[in-house]
């Protein structure tokens, strides 16, 4: 299967803005309507917190962490234990660990926009490390509750902040569906997710090139539109996706030794390499109609 791990989606400042919210200082009293309240073992335990919260370096805070896992098993605040092992694992680019930690959170808060939001960041790169289904069926599940409350924005996020927000993890989630059922070789459900991430952002080469690969699947006789859409792809790097210029020079480099030549030509001999892997029924390559380098 093809598996690329492509991270450019990354919503810049989403860290901070999934912060948690202000919890009660040490011996401060709770609302009345608070239920149920919820205490500090004693003041190391709020001391500790605190610290981790002012924590700016994320592998110390990881540390501190640990030590809160430690010394306070049983915690009042265990949901923001949880949401910090995901956003300081995250931080640290940890795609396995900051998945395990949004699995626990989940299990405790189904609808916990921080551990569904990671969990569907990291599907593809920890695909890429480990095949197996249930990456796939976590980040498929992630993406479709995110999409599912996509008009609400999520707790300590603003109507204002979402609305610069939204783009991006929307784009996001429906770029990860259509990865998924690429990966499933679903051609049909990746198409229309696809299709749907190009409205959001037409000027996305790496998913163009994605789209001509599903187009040009088994279950389309022609080809014709793949065509347009993988041949598009090399153009559109010019403005946006260096990340896909990475991917083609990697890839080429790795079955040529050499990278010089152009992109576009890069990528219609990469795809007489890749297809009889993604599709094992032999068929006509294309020829690109741009030549951007």
């Amino acid at each position: 299967m093809l598996v690329q791990s492509y991270k450019s989606f990354l919503v810049t400042g989403i860290l901070g803005l999934l912060s948690l919210a202000p919890t009660g200082m040490y011996g401060q009293a709770a609302p009345a309507a608070q239920t149920p309240q919820k205490n500090w073992k004693d003041r190391a335990e709020y001391d500790l917190y605190d610290a981790i919260t002012k924590d700016t370096n994320a592998k110390t805070r990881l540390d501190k962490l640990e030590q809160w896992q430690k010394q306070y098993p049983q915690t009042d605040y265990k949901i923001e234990r949880a949401t910090l092992l995901v956003t300081t694992h995250a931080a640290l680019g940890q795609a396995k660990e900051t998945t395990d930690a949004a699995k626990q959170l989940l299990a405790d808060d189904p609808k916990n926009f921080t551990a569904l939001y990671y969990t569907m960041y990291f599907t593809q790169p920890l695909y890429g490390q480990s095949q197996t289904p249930e990456v796939l069926e976590q980040g498929e599940k992630a993406s479709n509750t995110i999409l599912s409350g996509i008009d609400t924005p999520p707790p300590n996020v603003t109507g204002e902040q979402w609305a610069k927000l939204r783009p991006d993890i929307e784009l996001l989630a429906h770029v990860n569906l259509g990865f998924i059922a690429m990966q499933r070789k679903n051609w049909d459900a990746a198409e229309a997710e696809f299709g749907k991430s190009l409205q959001l952002n037409p000027n996305n080469g790496l998913v163009d090139f994605w789209m001509g690969l599903v187009i040009y699947s088994p279950r389309s006789p022609s080809g014709i539109h793949q065509r347009s859409s993988i041949s598009n792809a090399p153009a559109r790097m010019k403005g946006q996706a260096q990340p896909t210029r990475r991917y083609v020079n990697k890839a080429w480099s790795t079955q040529n030794g050499s990278t010089r030549t152009t992109t576009a030509a890069k990528m219609a001999s990469m795809m007489s390499w890749l297809w009889p892997r993604v599709h094992p029924q032999p068929r006509l390559i294309w020829t690109p109609r741009s030549r951007a380098s």
